[in-house]
């Protein structure tokens, strides 16, 4: 009986513990599940405003995806560790030129943490149809948190699906509880993803 007392005293610390922990949360202003519309408007907050790399908003809210991220880690799933892998050494210049034509490569990073990490791989030109390429990579749990417009490609990974906005094209591949590959484009071609992903995939750890 003593025992059993004791345990549901711990659990009820542990409750109450987690309480206190969410409410902390709420009160200090973090950012709400609110869901993240589409758009061709430029990400400026790890790119120090530099609109020439950055990427258009395509993302999952990262409260959503930390949060998701935790529970997979609490259940035991593997998954790559994000902070371990280089962005911007994912795709050579052969690799992009290969499959975009003579376009200026200069990778550069675009932030990293446990996760996301992203690299802008082509610098834009002045050009109104100036090429670009972004790539990035998510825990496998964010998997299925999309527009319900995407559209599924075959032939890659374990899963994939793809969306064009405002001339853009997005992919995402999922490798099976190990990463999300997400590849932003222009021009919107989907085969042209889908062969620089397949690089992307032969480099992940």
């Amino acid at each position: 009986m003593t025992k059993f007392t004791g345990a549901r005293a711990t659990l009820s610390v542990l409750l109450m513990a987690l309480g206190l922990l969410l409410a902390g949360c709420d009160q200090g202003g973090a950012p709400g599940r609110t869901a993240q519309a589409v758009s061709t408007q430029a990400v400026n907050a790890q790119t120090n405003g530099d609109l020439a790399t950055a990427a258009p908003v395509t993302k999952v809210p990262t409260d959503v995806m930390r949060a998701e991220a935790t529970a997979t880690v609490l259940v035991g799933q593997v998954s790559i560790d994000l902070t371990s892998v280089d962005p911007c050494k994912l795709l050579t210049q052969e690799d992009v030129k290969s499959a975009m034509g003579d376009v200026p490569y200069r990778p550069k990073p675009l932030g990293q943490d446990a996760y996301h990490t992203a690299c802008s791989y082509v610098e834009p030109t002045l050009e109104v149809n100036s090429p670009r390429l972004f790539v990035s990579l998510d825990p496998a749990d964010t998997w299925d948190m999309h527009s319900p417009d995407v559209q599924t490609v075959s032939g890659i990974g374990d899963g994939a699906y793809t969306l064009e906005f405002d001339g853009w094209r997005s992919v995402w591949v999922l490798l099976k509880d190990k990463v999300i590959v997400e590849m932003d484009i222009y021009p919107p071609d989907t085969e042209m993803a889908k062969q620089l992903i397949s690089k992307v995939i032969e480099r992940l750890p």
